[in-house]
C-alpha cells in the first residue's frame, strides 16, 4: 500500500540520518551515569600548589603551626605521634630509654590547617 511505502521511506531516511551523522539517542548505555569530571587547569593547579607550598613554609619557619602530629614508619609498624612523645615498642634498638631517635619515614604531617602526605606513602614504598 502507499501508506505502508510512505511509512517505509520516512523510516529509511531516519535511519539515513543517523548513520551519516552519528546522531545517537542518549540513554544510559551512551553515557556513564555519573557526572562527567573536569579536571583543573594544569597551570592553575601548579600556581595554587606553589601559593600552598609558600603558606605552609612560612607557617613551619615562623613557628606558627601550632600543634602538629605525624605518622611515621618504624620496625615495620606505624606510629602516630607528636613532638616529645614516648614510644613504647617491642624490638631492641640501640638506644637507651629517654635517647631520642630520627624517625625517617614520615608518612604524613598533619596540622589543623594542612596535611603534607609522602609521595613514598601513597607509591607504596
Amino acid at each position: 500500500s502507499l501508506a505502508s511505502l510512505a511509512e517505509f521511506y520516512v523510516n529509511s531516511i531516519f535511519i539515513i540520518n543517523l548513520i551519516v551523522h552519528r546522531i545517537v539517542a542518549k540513554t544510559s548505555l551512551t553515557s556513564p551515569p555519573w557526572p562527567e569530571v573536569k579536571l583543573p587547569n594544569p597551570v592553575e593547579e601548579a600556581k595554587h600548589h606553589a601559593e600552598v607550598v609558600q603558606k605552609v613554609n612560612e607557617m613551619i619557619a615562623t613557628g606558627q603551626y601550632g600543634r602538629l602530629f605525624a605518622v611515621v614508619h618504624f620496625a615495620s609498624k606505624q606510629y602516630k605521634i607528636t613532638s616529645e612523645d614516648l614510644i613504647m615498642m617491642d624490638n631492641v634498638l640501640q638506644a637507651e630509654c629517654g635517647d631520642r631517635i630520627r624517625m625517617e619515614k614520615v608518612i604524613c604531617l598533619v596540622h589543623s590547617n594542612f596535611s603534607i602526605i609522602s609521595p613514598a606513602s601513597w607509591m607504596g614504598v
